[in-house]
């Protein structure tokens, strides 16, 4: 095990690897250093491939890829960008969410719900979970999956709430219908597709805010 390797990857990260999975995460961050393998390359690998490639199962692969996303966010990002050759830096800063910008026309209510996306980036931004990932891997079909049934869930809590009220309800039902199942950390920011990552979020403010996004991160890139 190198331990210089290791001493740029947080603990909380070291300790959810296996040690079969911190071997492979070292050889592959090893390899990335000389110049060997592309960081972006790496992250583009499903989980089954990982674990075709190295010869350990999926679960594990799985773990791996989760680490590197972390540790690409993390300042080991800046470290390991400057050892890849023709590499770029992933991390994403509170500076580059600071140019997300509200639209002149929305409503209170939207401008809310927008600055609370906003801060909950910011955050994730200084505590370094924000990468550039817009070659994300998830496909429509599987966002679709895990969006509608969460919507599906959410329609049924309405129902459960409201039982008694139907005019708050009815309110509710017709907000939900107006917005979309947000991912609050991006898929194109690291971000993963799982319901703890899901909330409901006005429809004009996710798709404004996923357009700037994607935006922002090509501009990011081209500077590289």
């Amino acid at each position: 095990m190198k331990d210089k390797t290791l001493s740029y990857v947080d603990k909380s990260t070291l300790d959810s690897l296996s040690n079969d999975a911190k071997e492979i995460f070292v050889s592959l961050v090893d390899d990335m250093k000389k110049g060997s393998a592309q960081l972006t390359d790496t992250m583009d690998l499903t989980p089954k491939q990982i674990a075709d490639v190295y010869n350990i199962t999926e679960e594990e692969a799985s773990t791996v890829k989760n680490a590197i996303q972390i540790t690409a966010g993390s300042t080991f990002a800046g470290f390991l960008s400057k050892s890849i050759k023709g590499g770029i830096d992933l991390g994403v800063s509170t500076d580059d969410i600071n140019k997300l910008k509200n639209k002149d026309n929305w409503t209170a209510e939207q401008i809310k719900q927008a600055n609370i996306k906003k801060q909950n980036l910011q955050k994730a931004a200084e505590d370094g979970k924000l990468i550039i990932n817009s070659k994300h891997g998830v496909t429509t079909a599987e966002r679709k999956a895990i969006t509608t049934k969460y919507r599906k869930d959410l329609k049924a809590r309405i129902n459960s709430l409201y039982i008694n009220n139907p005019t708050a309800k009815q309110n509710a039902l017709d907000k939900l219908e107006k917005s979309d199942i947000d991912h609050m950390i991006d898929l194109q920011l690291g971000g993963e597709n799982t319901r703890e990552n899901l909330k409901a979020l006005d429809a004009s403010v996710n798709r404004s805010y996923g357009k700037q996004l994607d935006n922002i991160l090509k501009e990011l890139v081209k500077k590289e």
